[in-house]
């Protein structure tokens, strides 16, 4: 193996190998990205998305290369392969990047919505928790007036005062007077009026009474809520603010599509979503694109900077290149046996010339 790889880089000038290791280099990142989007299906789905890399490659080469050596049909059939192939090769990588780009945005969103939500969770628990609180002060005042005018209030209970009530009603007097209905007797007039300050006894201290249970659920709802800001806020500080390379990016690049689209300062310091979506994805395609063409074009230079192949009729390496010695030239004299076939050569020549 190491003496092929060794014969098959000795087929390159110096140009032509950095280029083929930049290609290889490439083509191993181009694979690794095809095969990893492609397992994401099934792992055969993996190997053959990774080996269309390695074809789409290898193949504009190899088309070149053919129409080079005149073979035409084949230098065609090659290149129009290359259309599919990069289509593939194009939809894997747009698959990848898809799903480290939008994926990396959608986690993000998630991580800082979580975040943003604990803390809005804990400003409104504060909020209800500031009108529960208002609402207390505005009871216990309330009830503190009422028992400020009545200060025998706190001396006497509701039943009691029923008890009265009902014993006043129970007398000859209220009956005479049709329940209060006829006053006209002074005694009439007397009692009822008795009966009346029982009454509105009662109504103050039951409304005194129904403040202070309201008093105490207000209190309860704001033990209620200290908890919720309690708990609102131990969530909001386990939740970490996420800050994305990918998201930074992308609002930086929508910022200045906006900006140099004409768009206000307002806006364009602001991308929209929809902005925000057209500008991740040229930067996915664009991405994709530039991965998927680098090893193409290393092997291509690479071979457009192969060693032309010497000729086999010769063997170099046993002459150890050097040149072959040449032989000094013989002189034929009248006095050689072969002179006289030579002339006869000469002179056959001669006259087949003169004849054509």
């Amino acid at each position: 193996m190491r003496s092929f790889l060794a014969k098959f880089m000795d087929g390159y000038t110096t140009t032509g190998k950095f280029w083929l290791a930049l290609g290889a280099f490439a083509l191993i990142v181009d694979a690794a990205i095809s095969y990893k989007y492609g397992v994401t299906l099934t792992w055969l789905h993996g190997v053959g998305f990774a080996l269309v890399a390695v074809f789409f490659a290898l193949l504009p080469d190899a088309a070149y290369s053919e129409v080079e050596n005149r073979r035409f049909a084949s230098g065609i059939v090659l290149s129009a392969l290359c259309i599919p192939l990069g289509l593939v090769a194009l939809y894997s990588h747009l698959g990848y990047g898809a799903s480290v780009r939008v994926g990396d945005v959608q986690q993000t969103t998630v991580q800082n919505a979580k975040y943003d939500g604990g803390r809005e969770q804990v400003e409104e628990a504060k909020a209800t928790q500031a009108m529960f609180t208002k609402r207390l002060n505005t009871l216990e005042a309330e009830r503190a007036a009422l028992i400020a005018a009545n200060s025998w209030a706190p001396t006497v209970s509701a039943d009691g005062l029923k008890a009265q009530l009902a014993a006043i009603e129970g007398d000859q007097v209220f009956k005479r007077s049709k329940s209060c209905a006829d006053v006209t007797l002074k005694d009439s007039r007397t009692f009822c009026d008795k009966r009346a300050d029982v009454q509105n006894r009662i109504g103050s201290v039951e409304k005194i009474n129904s403040l202070a249970e309201d008093i105490a659920k207000m209190n309860g709802q704001i033990d209620g809520t200290r908890k919720v800001i309690a708990s609102a806020r131990e969530k909001a500080d386990s939740a970490e603010y996420k800050s994305s390379a990918v998201v930074n990016q992308t609002n930086v690049a929508a910022q200045l599509f906006l900006a140099m689209s004409g768009a206000t300062p307002e806006k364009s310091i602001d991308p929209d979503k929809v902005t925000f979506s057209f500008v991740n994805i040229f930067i996915a395609g664009a991405g994709s694109l530039a991965f998927m063409i680098m090893a193409p074009v290393g092997f291509f230079v690479a071979g457009r900077n192969r060693i032309k192949e010497r000729s086999p009729s010769y063997d170099y390496a046993s002459a150890n290149h050097a040149s072959p010695k040449l032989q000094a030239p013989q002189v034929v004299t009248k006095a050689d046996p072969r002179y006289g076939q030579f002339i006869r050569e000469i002179d056959r020549a001669l006259n087949g010339a003169a004849h054509a």
